[in-house]
């Protein structure tokens, strides 16, 4: 499933937060890092009426709680009570289940800005394998339709899922459960390598086409393998400088990844953004830089 969008809809703002201490500070969490991105947001778009977002959506494994969204907290920051949303949940792709909703939001015309975000405080069993590479952060976006406005615009849309279930966690436990070696090769690589080959059939776009490339990065390994099948160019990975520096943001990864081009991109640069979810699916995004 792949939409080409020929309307104007796009980025109009973007933060993220990357906590100063690994994976946050003991009085910190998810809501508290999308409060930070939006603060971050206020800053860096002064001209922007935040009151005018009509629509917020959050995706991430470790809402602190089971039963009290953030979008209600979010809203209060923004100071506008008419708005619409929800936590999201699928896993690691949860960010980018947040920014399609947003994409739909204003391209159908209910709001004029609608706010997507990803965050996570990755879990892992003391000294499971995936303690190695847990990390922290949130990364958000404001689309909008104003052509003035539009950072970025969407070219292209799509999305893929399958049930395989490599990786989840029960109601009430702690810590993730997973299938260790089975989640490459039968999900994250099958999934992941189907949605960027849908994206580039669809777009008829060639790999080396684009500035950025931005894959859900669980470790290196993973999206190394993705990047090394379709060729892309070693200075577009995204993951390469990121991952460093925040490990695995779960459902963060994807969109602190987007931010994270948004700040270096120039006029003409092209995006593409891939995440993933255990259990399985991906959001594929080709986005252009507009000024």
């Amino acid at each position: 499933m792949v939409k080409r969008w020929t309307e104007d809809v796009g980025v109009v703002a973007w933060g993220s937060y990357i906590p100063k201490i690994f994976r946050g500070d003991i009085d910190e969490d998810t809501n508290s890092f999308c409060l930070n991105v939006v603060a971050e947001m206020k800053k860096g778009w002064p001209g922007l009426d935040l009151k005018k977002v009509g629509a917020v959506y959050v995706g991430s494994e470790s809402f602190p709680y089971a039963v009290k969204p953030v979008v209600s907290i979010v809203s209060q920051q923004l100071g506008n009570e008419e708005i619409a949303g929800a936590n999201l949940e699928f896993a690691c792709k949860a960010g980018t289940a947040a920014m399609r909703a947003a994409i739909l939001e204003v391209a159908s015309g209910a709001c004029k800005y609608a706010l997507a975000m990803g965050a996570d405080i990755s879990q892992a069993r003391p000294n499971d394998v995936l303690a190695k590479t847990v990390g922290a952060g949130a990364g958000g976006v404001i689309m909008g339709t104003n052509k003035q406005e539009i950072l970025a615009r969407v070219l292209w849309m799509g999305a893929v899922a399958s049930d395989t279930p490599d990786f989840w966690r029960r109601s009430g436990q702690v810590f993730p459960e997973h299938t260790d070696r089975f989640t490459g090769a039968p999900s994250y690589l099958r999934t992941v390598n189907a949605m960027v080959e849908k994206l580039l059939t669809a777009s008829r776009l060639k790999p080396e086409e684009f500035d950025f490339v931005i894959l859900h990065s669980p470790n290196i390994k993973f999206p190394d393998l993705v990047a090394k099948k379709f060729r892309f160019r070693d200075q577009a990975l995204v993951h390469r400088e990121l991952f460093p520096q925040v490990k695995n943001a779960y459902a963060g990864s994807a969109p602190l990844g987007l931010c994270w081009a948004l700040t270096k991109a120039k006029t003409g640069d092209r995006i593409l953004v891939v995440s993933y979810g255990s259990g399985a699916g991906s959001d594929g995004f080709i986005f252009e830089v507009s000024k």
